[in-house]
């Protein structure tokens, strides 16, 4: 679409801005109420839909975060800590990484699952955070409010079985170096 002969010299860049809201102004007039009103109406009944069940998990998680901080608080547990008697990490874990972090763990035996209590809120915990794939074995770190980080230990496991242990090493390393860095953190605001 050009512009008028009359508007399209090197003065005419007021009358260019004109032409162009007036188109503009006469397209958005052309818009169909009808498809506006139903565009609007389907937006409202998704949200009114979706609502209830997105609030419920929203809430959970900062119910979830604040009994972390507060057993943190109390007893210097700020770990979640998953694992099963599986032999491909049942050794690895219990003697190269629960004696690191025991002291700062609240220990959960996937293997052990029908004897937890459902309703503890370290249970509930893994369920929110860990999800329904390569959660096993895996642990939450609280950090503080906001931040929790998750370390997912099963892909790296499936690796060290074939002979890389790089992915352990380096999931392992992350997380331990988080925990001694949480460890001192936790100290000083202790008082030690």
């Amino acid at each position: 679409m050009g512009l008028p002969a009359e508007i399209a010299g090197p003065d005419g860049q007021e009358e260019a801005r004109r032409h162009f809201m007036q188109q503009n102004r006469s397209e958005l007039k052309r818009e169909n109420p009808f498809k506006t009103a139903l565009n609007l109406s389907l937006m409202v009944l998704i949200f009114t839909v979706a609502l209830p069940f997105l609030i419920p998990g929203f809430v959970l998680g900062i119910w979830l975060r604040f009994k972390f901080r507060q057993m943190a608080l109390q007893d210097g547990k700020f770990i979640l800590l998953v694992y099963s008697d599986s032999p491909i990490w049942k050794v690895y874990f219990e003697q190269g990484i629960l004696p690191r972090v025991q002291d700062h763990a609240i220990i959960l035996n996937w293997s052990e699952r029908r004897q937890w209590k459902n309703w503890s809120w370290a249970v509930q915990a893994f369920r929110h955070w860990g999800g329904r794939k390569d959660f096993n074995p895996m642990a939450i770190v609280f950090c503080n409010l906001r931040t929790i980080r998750i370390f997912r230990f099963y892909k790296a496991f499936q690796d060290y079985k074939r002979g890389n242990t790089a992915a352990l090493q380096k999931v392992e390393g992350e997380f331990l170096g988080l925990v001694a860095t949480e460890t001192e953190e936790w100290g000083r605001k202790r008082g030690f």
